[in-house]
């Protein structure tokens, strides 16, 4: 299943015109931008609707966040993270147990710190945590080594998917 996820996520990265819709609504209001067919998936694709999409700001970089009920548990979904940087464009990132509001913090432009929420799966008071990008990669979940808690709020990619 982790192929169709990449694979969809791709074409969602290379038909992108719901990420640039993503991103100016971002940039105009921060609000949510989910159920809208953001990611141009198509007409009666089942997965338009559990797949949420942004560019991150002055970066090679793009989030998807894939709520389809297979990808998700207890704990949260699966953010993936797109490297655009070169022709050969490649998966950043495939982090799990993640919670919306995903955020990214603009300290370092290149490469910045993506946040998301925990909660869910036994955590009983949720809070921000920070990824940080090591070795080319975003850690593979928000409980692991790359992931540090934060009290900074970050600047909104995607809100609220209901």
């Amino acid at each position: 299943m982790r192929g169709l996820t990449f694979t969809l996520a791709l074409l969602a990265v290379f038909n992108c015109a719901g990420c640039r819709k993503a991103e100016e609504a971002s940039s105009r209001d921060r609000t949510q931008h989910s159920k809208s067919g953001d990611l141009n998936a198509g007409e009666n694709d089942p997965y338009e609707e559990h797949l949420v999409g942004a560019h991150v700001p002055r970066t090679s970089l793009d989030v998807i966040f894939d709520y389809r009920p297979e990808s998700c548990g207890s704990g949260g979904c699966t953010l993936l993270v797109i490297d655009r940087s070169n022709p050969a464009t490649k998966l950043a990132g495939d982090v799990r147990l993640v919670t919306p509001p995903i955020t990214y913090y603009p300290d370092n432009t290149k490469f910045p710190d993506i946040g998301a929420l925990v909660a869910g799966g036994g955590v009983s008071k949720p809070y921000r945590v920070r990824l940080s990008r090591k070795g080319g990669k975003y850690p593979f979940s928000t409980s692991t080594a790359g992931s540090r808690k934060t009290t900074e709020e970050g600047v909104v990619l995607i809100g609220r998917v209901s």
